[in-house]
Order: C-alpha cells, then structure tokens, then sequence
C-alpha cells in the first residue's frame, strides 16, 4: 500500500474532520480547564499549562497465565476486561503480537493513538489536545490496502475516489464494486445535498460468465454525522446485501453475529462479512495506477479530471477471466500501533525485543485523558509473549 494512501486513509476515518465529518476529537489547545494559552487567569497570576509527565507510570503486564490483560491508567491497575469494556484503556495479549486500544475493535470506549515518535518529540504536544488527530485499531483488508480515494488533493478536507474497481466473492458468487462519490447527490433532500459519508458505489455480478446489469446504489453510511459519540444509536455501519440489492437494517452487535449482509460501510471504512461460509473476501481487480506517480503520491490532476465516464474502460474490462485470476482474501483486525513497538531480528535467531525509542501519545477509552505510551521490555516463552513492561507519561498541569 502506497504511504501517501494509507495517510489519508487512517486521517479520514480517525480524525474530526469538518467537512468529512469524521468522528468527534479534541484538537483545540483548551486544556479542559478553561485555559486557552491567554497570559494570566483572571486573577494576575500566570495561566497554569498542560504538559507531559517526566516521571512515567510504569506496569507489567503479566501474561504467565492470562490470555489477556487490560489496563485502566486512571487507576493504575489491570481490570477486567468484559466487566471494565468501556473504560480500560490498553489490551496486552499473550499470543500473537498484538497490543490493542479500547474501542476500534475490542471494548467499548474511544481510546485512540498518536505516533510513533521520540519522547522528546512527543512532550512537544504540551498535551493530547494539541495532538492533530488520534487513529483506532480497525479492521484491515484490501479496501484499506488498496484505498479507493485520496483526502485534500485542493487542501480542502474533501474526498476524491480514484474508481479503482474490486472484486468481491460471497456466497459463490462475484461482484465487481468501484466506489463513485463521497457525498450525497445534488438532488438529495435526505441527507442534505453535499452531506459526506453518502456512499455512491456501482456493482455488478460476475459468476461464472454470467453478467449481470450494473447497478449504481446510493446509501447513507454518514454514521451519525460529524462529531457522533460512540454511544450513539446511529454511529455504526450500514450494512449491504448484493444478492438482494438492498440494505439490511441491523446494529453493529446485530451483524456481529449474522450472514444477512456482505459488505458494510461507515463513512471510508468498508468491511466484508467473516461470519458467511466462506467468509466474503476481496481483491482489487483495476488498481487504476495512473492516479498516482512513481512514489505512490496522488497526482492532482488526474484525480479533479476523472469521473465515472472516463474510468468506464477499466471498469467494464474486469470479468470473470480477470477474478479468476485474484486471490481474495478476507478481512482481519490491525492494531494501530502496528508492531512498531518491538524489534525484530530475523534468522536465524527470530529474535524479539522491545523497541522502547518508539512512543505514541494515546487518548484513554473515555475520550478526556491523555498519556504518552512506550514499551519498555519484553519476555517470551516460545512463541508467546508473558509479560509486557510499558510506561505511561500523563498529563500534568503546571
């Protein structure tokens, strides 16, 4: 995946974007007490400041014999993760290499991270509110690998689809997708005309030799609109059925559990359905590369001129010979942190350390607290982990 994709990628669907309308983040320099950065308070006296601890919150996690352990920084302590699912902050597992934040995919809350950097770079923020933006753990597959638009191409906050075109395999069959606009059409009452997260997208079934008609679909996946809590109703995914053409109406928890839908999206993020047997995979059919230049970067100028006419080529050339040649492969969770906090040594030793020079600023499960994150050290067992030794630098007013 290019690095200029999965920036932009990562920003839309993690930071408070006015005009994308992405979820709610505090990127004001209002320390939460009041403060603005004005020269007093009021009263004479020098405003007091945000900043970073020197002194870390050190803890081990455990894991001789745990699966898991969940970490609460406001108490200092490991919690129960299911009993605790809406406010511990960090998740240690012992298989795999997986450190997890409450909320993207695990738990209930709406922690997210910042990072990596140095720790000197990091205490620079003077706090997690002046942080641009904060990423969640997601779920990754090849609508996140191969990113079907590029963000701000005029500096605006705004979208533009690169009409790459996919293939999706569900239930036997195959369908080509490609992803037409980001915002609800002009003659949209409602939502209102221009609202983002309105998702125009066009399919088409494959199987086999047989084609289907193309279909263009419009749905609202504007996830509660900018600035949604997590808590609320109407902040979750909107969820597809190619079969049946439609929209099938289920909450997140809902369609955790069913195989009534294929496909399902939320603002840019678009996920496949693993509870279907087989679960429904993805390949990307036409990686439309012309949209982008030697070091993977958007060129602006392909993107403004392109619309659905001139890709017709390229989406019309993909068919069945062409799937049969895809390897599909299904979704899976990707941590934000993203194993940048270890080392790995490769052969012959296969060698694991803790890579402690990697720091990220996270913003704890409730969404009002902020910490700079580290790993510190390492032990394993074979090919677990059993302990996790991090350090946590909270805030502090000065």
């Amino acid at each position: 995946m290019n690095k200029a994709l999965f920036a932009t990628l990562v920003l839309s669907l993690s930071l408070g974007l006015t005009a994308c309308g992405g979820s709610s983040n505090s990127n004001s320099s209002n320390n939460g007490n009041g403060d603005t950065g004005g020269d007093n308070n009021g009263s004479g006296q020098a405003a007091k400041t945000v900043a970073f601890a020197d002194t870390p919150i050190e803890f081990t996690a455990d894991l001789e014999s745990a699966e898991h352990v969940c970490y609460d920084v406001e108490l200092k302590s490991a919690v129960d993760c299911d009993s605790n699912a809406d406010t511990w902050d960090v998740r240690f597992d012992k298989a795999g290499f997986n450190i997890w934040l409450n909320g993207g995919i695990y738990g209930e809350g709406d922690a997210g991270a910042f990072g990596p950097n140095t720790l000197a770079e990091m205490k620079k923020y003077e706090g997690g509110a002046k942080v641009p933006g904060y990423f969640k753990d997601q779920v990754s597959g090849v609508f996140l690998d191969s990113s079907w638009y590029a963000y701000s191409l005029n500096g605006q906050h705004k979208l533009w689809p690169n009409y790459r075109v996919y293939s999706i395999e569900t239930n036997s069959k195959h369908y080509k997708v490609r992803l037409l606009s980001y915002y609800a059409p002009l003659d949209s009452t409602e939502p209102a005309a221009g609202t983002s997260g309105v998702i125009t997208f066009e399919y088409e079934e494959i199987t086999d030799g047989v084609t289907g008609s193309s279909v263009t679909k419009t749905i609202d996946a504007s996830a509660g609109g900018f600035g949604a809590k997590a808590d609320d109703p109407k902040n979750k995914y909107t969820y597809f059925n190619f079969a049946t053409d439609s929209v099938i109406e289920l909450t997140d928890e809902e369609a955790a559990a069913s195989d009534a839908w294929d496909i399902a999206f939320k603002r840019t993020s678009i996920q496949l359905n693993s509870n279907n047997a087989p679960a429904t995979k993805a390949a990307l059919a036409a990686a439309q590369d012309d949209f982008y230049d030697a070091n993977g970067d958007a060129l602006k100028a392909t993107f403004l001129a392109a619309t659905k006419a001139t890709e017709q080529a390229e989406y019309d050339a993909v068919d069945s010979t062409t799937v049969a040649g895809l390897t599909h492969v299904a979704d899976s969770n990707k941590h934000v942190l993203d194993g940048k906090w270890y080392n790995y040594a490769g052969a012959p030793t296969h060698a694991f350390d803790a890579n402690p020079d990697n720091h990220w600023i996270i913003r704890n499960a409730e969404g009002d607290g902020y910490y700079i994150f580290n790993v510190k050290a390492l032990t394993r067992a074979n090919r677990t982990f059993t302990s996790f030794t991090v350090n946590f630098y909270p805030e502090e007013t000065k």
